[in-house]
């Protein structure tokens, strides 16, 4: 088999395993990786600091099911389009379509952190200093969600999974110490 042109060689089933399945698990991976370890430090802080943290992690992971989704499907119809079906054009019109999506996912994701925060913060507790923790937690993860869709596009190319962490460690951390200072 040419290994240049393994998509329009290989059998359908290990083609999936080895250019769709990487990339969503390894995004995934490093996603709990990293609440897990922010949950660490978040709980060093206090019992309540634990607690919003943990409540924004349901939305945080909504804007990842969608980033990620979109990125394997950008991954299919490049494959297809650039080993199938021999159309390097409209796998640049594909591929530049897809960065337009990740922007305009972005835009959405930071409009409803700017503008609703404080309509699901009272939705998901009561109490008024965890509602603040939360409007504060869910913010950041909303307002520079781009940092995450970016990364998440970064891993749809089978050679992304490092961009992946990089993109996202620099820009989350970026992200939270412009917004503190």
């Amino acid at each position: 088999m040419n290994s240049k042109n393994k998509l329009a060689e290989m059998p359908i089933r290990p083609l999936l395993y080895t250019m769709a399945v990487p990339p969503l698990m390894l995004s995934l991976l490093v996603q709990s990786l990293y609440n897990i370890v922010d949950s660490i430090f978040v709980a060093r802080l206090s019992e309540t600091a634990l607690t919003a943290a943990s409540l924004v992690y349901s939305i945080q992971f909504l804007m990842i099911a969608v980033g990620v989704g979109t990125a394997v499907g950008l991954n299919a119809l490049l494959s297809r389009k650039i080993g199938g079906e021999h159309k390097p054009e409209e796998a640049c019109r594909a591929a530049t379509t897809g960065l337009f999506l990740m922007i305009f996912t972005s835009l959405i994701f930071s409009m409803i952190g700017i503008f609703l925060s404080d309509t699901i913060v009272t939705k998901m507790a009561a109490d008024s200093e965890l509602q603040e923790l939360c409007k504060q937690y869910l913010s950041i993860n909303l307002v520079y969600c781009w940092g995450n869709l970016s990364a998440n596009l970064c891993s749809a190319t089978v050679t992304g999974g490092w961009r992946y962490c990089i993109i996202y460690a620099v820009s989350d951390h970026w992200c939270c110490f412009e917004y503190y200072s």
